[in-house]
């Protein structure tokens, strides 16, 4: 995933949009501070509360370079693995739907690994 300081195409309408959380390396934003929005061609995560924009990083990412998705949980909660190419580690999305979530990814044509993983807090990338 690239991080971005700047949107670009703000005039660009997403196809569909989520309200979660982000584990993205050593951070994590909690639900409801990220949104996540699926366009034909790409993805971006960014903050949903304008208070935190400028600490929630934006991050995007192209569908051909998203490797693959994934649903992933523990007993704190549940989300979405996002996999990029070249690099093995992964951002997760929280949500409380994670099935819709997925579903619409699905739709938009990444792939997805069907069986569920687990998350590690101290080893997100395992």
């Amino acid at each position: 995933m690239q991080r971005q300081k700047v949107i670009e195409n703000h005039d660009r309408k997403p196809l569909a949009s989520f309200i979660g959380g982000v584990r993205y390396g050593v951070y994590n934003f909690t639900v409801p501070l990220v949104r996540l929005e699926l366009f034909a061609d790409s993805l971006r995560l960014s903050s949903s509360v304008r208070l935190f924009r400028k600490l929630v990083p934006i991050l995007t990412a192209s569908f051909a370079d998203v490797s693959s998705v994934q649903m992933v949980g523990n007993s704190f909660g549940s989300g979405i693995r996002i996999r990029t190419r070249g690099s093995e580690r992964g951002v997760v999305f929280w949500t409380f739907s994670p099935e819709r979530v997925l579903s619409s990814m699905q739709k938009l044509g990444l792939t997805t690994i069907a069986e569920e993983g687990h998350f590690y807090f101290r080893n997100p990338d395992r």
